[in-house]
């Protein structure tokens, strides 16, 4: 698993730009810990576990460590990202702890 602060939050307030001096506002906002979300870009079970209940078992106890970190140090959510929506039991983890899907990740394909 991969937990990053989501500096979107920042970025958004610098309406995407670094230069010239947007970067010292990145640098300062993550210092003075006013990032408030983090993202899971990130996450996996090797194959010999999938569909198993210590697969599910896994899944369950890496989502929940940082979350219980993240909200001891006072962040206020975060969001598991590009999970597609064909994932079934990913999705059937992310119900039962009471996520909320925003978005949703398709894959077209056309053969050529």
């Amino acid at each position: 698993m991969v937990v990053l602060p989501n500096l979107n939050e920042v970025l958004a307030k610098l309406n995407g730009s670094l230069f010239p001096f947007g970067w010292l506002k990145l640098i300062k906002s993550i210092r003075n810990n006013e990032i408030h979300t983090l993202r899971i870009p990130l996450m996996g079970v090797r194959k010999k576990f999938r569909n198993t209940p210590l697969g599910l078992a896994l899944a369950c106890l890496v989502i929940d460590a940082p979350r219980k970190v993240a909200f001891a140090r006072g962040l206020q959510g975060g969001e598991l990202s590009w999970i597609l929506e064909n994932n079934t039991a990913m999705r059937a983890i992310l119900d039962k702890i009471g996520s909320k899907q925003y978005k949703r990740y398709r894959i077209y394909g056309k053969t050529l």
